[in-house]
């Protein structure tokens, strides 16, 4: 997405790594079912376009009590612990480590108030280099937006809104901009440069991470639309729109539209989302890009 341009080749790279990798009011997962057949995913598999032949495949680690502590494959992998998520990216010849340290414990969210980032890569030749590392704070606001939170890297910072069932309904990208007052969840500030409206929730349903405690941190960073609404809500959208301002007119435009489709489990989980974006405003407005995740699970 357009307001980490500096993150953006990460994420990029790390974009199904992330969808590896839901939100109650303690900042665990994100709700049950009414019955007993509480699930948690086991397997992912995904592929883009056609390429079903293809498709990257991942398995999900659990601890006891239903901790997650691994998720990946032999070359894309995360290693979790109650307060950092180690993420590991090996290509052809060279390594990348992103490790990020949370200030509490990400399985109950107590304490959790940010989180310290940094890239390391190693490579083939037997050089490393190190980023500085990024802080990225996390506030929450009373009910009804008792898990609203924004997340401030020092140049944006983002502000999400929930409905009545936990489900994302927007999240907003703010600059602080020169002499505006600091950014708060109540008073953002600054100024509005992108937007994402999550639509038509089936509150029936549960997300495939709704019982993985502190799946919201786990999968931190974001990138895309679909990882928002993965992390954090309870339920599945079956739409998502993207706007961006236009600062040279001041006038807002659609940059996405990405539509979901599901298949369903016995209990309730999604067991394939599909996923077609457009992006209007480019210069091929109707060509679409195709996304498939089928999931198995466990209890």
């Amino acid at each position: 997405m357009k307001h980490q341009p500096f993150l953006k080749t990460i994420f990029s790279a790390l974009c199904v790594t992330l969808l590896l990798t839901a939100c109650n009011k303690n900042g665990g997962g994100g709700g049950t079912p009414n019955n007993s057949d509480v699930m948690y995913p086991a397997t992912l598999s995904s592929y883009e376009g056609n390429n079903s032949g293809y498709p990257a495949n991942f398995t999900f680690k659990y601890d006891d009590k239903h901790h997650l502590t691994y998720m990946g494959n032999h070359d894309r992998f995360s290693n979790i612990s109650s307060n950092g998520v180690q993420q590991v990216i090996l290509t052809s010849q060279d390594t990348l480590i992103v490790a990020n340290l949370f200030s509490g414990n990400i399985y109950t969210g107590q304490g959790v108030n940010d989180v310290r980032t940094n890239y390391q890569w190693k490579y083939y030749s037997g050089t490393n280099t190190t980023s500085a590392v990024i802080t990225y704070y996390f506030t929450t606001g009373p009910a009804p937006d008792y898990r609203v939170s924004s997340h401030n890297g020092g140049t944006y910072t983002q502000f999400f809104t929930y409905d009545d069932n936990g489900n994302l309904v927007t999240s907003q990208f703010v600059t602080n901009a020169v002499g505006s007052p600091n950014s708060s969840s109540y008073d953002p500030g600054g100024l509005v440069y992108d937007k994402l409206t999550y639509k038509g929730y089936d509150n029936t349903k549960l997300s495939p991470y709704s019982a993985v405690a502190g799946y919201q941190f786990i999968s931190y960073l974001w990138s895309y639309p679909w990882q928002f609404s993965l992390a954090v809500s309870k339920h599945n959208p079956t739409q998502v729109i993207e706007e961006s301002l236009k600062t040279n007119t001041m006038k807002w435009s659609v940059y996405s539209q990405s539509d979901y489709t599901y298949i369903f489990n016995e209990q309730g989980y999604p067991s394939q989302i599909k996923i077609t974006t457009v992006y209007p405003s480019t210069a091929t407005p109707t060509k679409a890009f195709y996304q498939t995740y089928n999931f198995t699970y466990s209890k």
